[in-house]
């Protein structure tokens, strides 16, 4: 059995929550990372899966000898993925959340994100300061963010898409409100 995802995004709450969603874990020689992204979430399920699929195409074959070097092969590869394959925006609605890990530590680093949440022990506590450039508007960047190494670990992260005006419930709850049953 494989363990679970350590990066999750809510979904939206329309009659499609989870159009456009992606989830994917890739393990490289002992070091993991958890992706959890929403792009074309607004477009039709075809639009929003061909999105979605460019986006995991982009993460086969990512590797690293530690979380720092897994982290930055994973972004790479989604930086070249040509933008018309992500939807009508063309990625400008991307929200991605990624988790990285290994014996040593984490790194937690995305883009599109209002909140970021860590589960630990059923309790939820926000990761970052609002103001934190973790946090941010939707979209590609331009560049490999930065990541966060989080002074302590948490269980699961849960992003919430920039933008989205839903108050977050606390676990099991949340966990539904992410797909996860």
């Amino acid at each position: 059995m494989n363990p679970p995802p350590r990066a999750l995004l809510l979904g939206s709450p329309s009659r499609l929550p989870f159009n456009g969603h992606l989830r994917r874990v890739l393990d490289s020689d002992g070091v993991r990372v958890s992706v959890a992204a929403r792009v074309a979430a607004a477009s039709p399920p075809e639009e929003a899966w061909a999105a979605v699929s460019a986006l995991w195409s982009a993460l086969d074959g990512a590797v690293g000898r530690d979380r720092g070097t897994l982290c930055r092969d994973a972004w790479e590869r989604l930086l070249r993925v040509d933008p018309a394959r992500l939807g009508p925006a063309a990625g400008a609605d991307l929200t991605l959340l990624m988790v990285a890990e290994d014996a040593e530590g984490e790194l937690i680093s995305g883009c599109g994100l209002g909140l970021v949440l860590a589960v630990e022990a059923g309790a939820t506590r926000e990761l970052v300061d609002p103001r934190h450039p973790l946090l941010g508007e939707p979209g590609l960047p331009s560049a490999v963010p930065r990541a966060l190494g989080p002074d302590r670990r948490g269980e699961i992260y849960v992003g919430m898409p920039a933008g989205l005006s839903v108050k977050p419930p606390a676990p099991p709850q949340l966990f539904a409100a992410c797909g996860v049953r």
